[in-house]
């Protein structure tokens, strides 16, 4: 009885998350022929977006109520092992999981695929076809940046609802945006550097003024080729400044030499001011920031110390 009861639960969200990406798909299209349209007034026009604003909020309450529906019946399954377990004193939770659940996981779901969709898709009417162009690389084309971060902590159990309310506002970031989202895509990897004596490590932990934290970051899956050397700098409030976080790309097979003092930057970034796409106040600065942190890493003796790979 429980394992068809689970083959009904796995196979309604199996379609429904089929006819979720169909519906969103179809909108899209809405969309792209609404903007392809010269033969329509600006009044009508207006309607067909607001009619395509009212399909986007029913879509996220479905891919709401569709992801709290698997959550409630995880739960309820778990429950009803639990009990049978304690009444009849017979393991049978081990078991099912294992046998029945594994094979049938809708629990698992990734629901950020068809969240990057919705985001994309309400981006499009709320700027009736014509979305702002940024750069979608976390601010690729930056090499400073100024810091203020504020954090919180979301349950688990509430992070698709967040992520669904804060779409209608700001679109998911997304690194690479020409191709078809992967859950990999959304991985950030960071390797932290530091020496024995955990020296940067104390200072950022201290808040000391000017201390530092230097990392290799990557976004993305493991095969990328650019890597990003950043260095954040606390500022104390008495300084007048704030901490920044500075950071220039790098090919990832020069990485090593880099690393070792062998190979420097300065060629590199004059090509791009050859190439029109930095001014030469630009790379004098990232070329400072490369020999500084590579000055960093050898004068301190600093060495890949902490890894760190979470999604965003």
């Amino acid at each position: 009885m429980l394992e068809r009861e689970l083959d009904k639960i796995h196979n309604f969200q199996k379609t429904k998350t089929y006819e979720l990406s169909r519906r969103i798909n179809d909108a899209e299209k809405a969309v792209k022929r609404l903007t392809d349209t010269d033969d329509m007034s600006v009044d009508a026009l207006e309607d067909q977006f607001m009619l395509l604003e009212e399909e986007v909020a029913t879509l996220v309450a479905d891919v709401h109520d569709l992801a709290l529906y698997t959550k409630l019946n995880i739960t309820g399954f778990m429950k009803i092992l639990k009990k049978h377990d304690k009444q009849t004193n017979r393991p049978l939770k081990p078991t099912f999981i294992q046998e029945y659940l594994e094979k049938r996981p809708f629990y698992k779901y990734n629901w950020d695929g068809l969240i990057v969709k919705l985001s994309r898709l309400y981006d499009l009417v709320r700027t009736r076809g014509h979305p702002a162009q940024g750069d979608a690389s976390a601010g690729g084309n930056q090499s400073a940046f100024v810091r203020q971060t504020t954090k919180y902590w979301v349950h688990p159990d509430n992070l698709v609802h967040l992520k669904l309310a804060i779409l209608k506002h700001l679109p998911v970031l997304v690194f690479n945006p020409d191709k078809e989202f992967e859950p990999k895509d959304a991985a950030i990897s960071s390797v932290y550097f530091d020496n024995e004596d955990l020296e940067l490590y104390l200072g950022r932990l201290e808040k000391t003024e000017g201390a530092e934290a230097i990392r290799l970051r990557w976004y993305g899956d493991m095969d990328q080729k650019t890597i990003f050397v950043e260095r954040k700098t606390h500022r104390e409030d008495w300084t007048g400044e704030k901490s920044v976080k500075a950071r220039f790309p790098i090919k990832e097979h020069l990485v090593n030499a880099f690393l070792r003092g062998e190979h420097t930057m300065d060629a590199e970034f004059q090509e791009l001011v050859a190439k029109g796409k930095k001014t030469q106040q630009e790379v004098d600065a990232m070329i400072q920031l490369a020999n500084e942190v590579q000055y960093s890493i050898l004068t301190k003796k600093l060495v890949p110390g902490a890894s760190a790979a979470d999604s965003r």
